[in-house]
């Protein structure tokens, strides 16, 4: 069974009307994964994928937006097509920063697939004595702070000589699909070595 609707193709940005499966294979999200892992992950589904256009095609690019999108249905066998960057870390994969003496700030890209759906969860293991601020930037110019580990222990645990934190949060219905930016701050004096995970899944 199908029925008729009208979309915005999200390689050509033009509008389009298109045949919406209510049967048929379930196409899996793919997005902020490497292209390895969403090739696998479409094959699995019996899905042929890969970049489209002059995208990346370096295994270890990440999807950063793909048609058909996840959760529709489309005839067995249909082939989804994915934009990739490589400027973009994959997610749930642990990012590992240095950085130097004093005030110092990072920051890196993810991607948001569906945050109106799926709960966030963010782990920041660093040296115990250090104070660390954390923050997402949806789009440019406004930050969603996750993280301040100087206002108090909170979400954070000794682990061997180091803190362990981990907050989390539920979908943050507000917030638009895309890439976003990932900030980090220092406030010691000290060399600091920290490793960040950023899950934008149902764990």
């Amino acid at each position: 069974m199908a029925r008729g609707t009208t979309t915005t193709s999200l390689f050509t940005g033009q509008a389009a009307t298109e045949t919406v499966q209510t049967e048929g294979t379930l196409v899996p999200q793919a997005m902020g994964r490497t292209l390895a892992q969403a090739r696998v992950v479409m094959g699995r589904a019996g899905l042929p994928s890969d970049a489209v256009d002059r995208d990346p095609r370096s295994p270890a690019a990440v999807v950063v937006g793909q048609e058909p999108p996840a959760g529709a249905r489309v005839p067995p066998g249909s082939p989804v097509g994915f934009r990739t960057r490589t400027d973009v870390w994959p997610n749930a994969t642990p990012r590992r920063l240095r950085f130097g003496q004093g005030a110092t700030t990072a920051s890196y890209r993810v991607v948001a697939a569906a945050p109106a759906y799926d709960p966030l969860t963010v782990t920041v293991t660093m040296p115990a004595a250090e104070d660390l601020r954390v923050w997402l930037e949806p789009e440019a110019g406004r930050r969603l702070q996750l993280l301040d580990t100087a206002s108090g222990p909170g979400a954070c645990r000794p682990s061997g000589g180091q803190r362990r934190c981990q907050v989390l949060f539920e979908a943050l219905a507000a917030e638009p699909p895309g890439v976003w930016t990932v900030g980090l701050a220092t406030v010691g004096s000290r060399a600091v070595a920290v490793r960040v995970t950023v899950t934008f899944t149902r764990i």
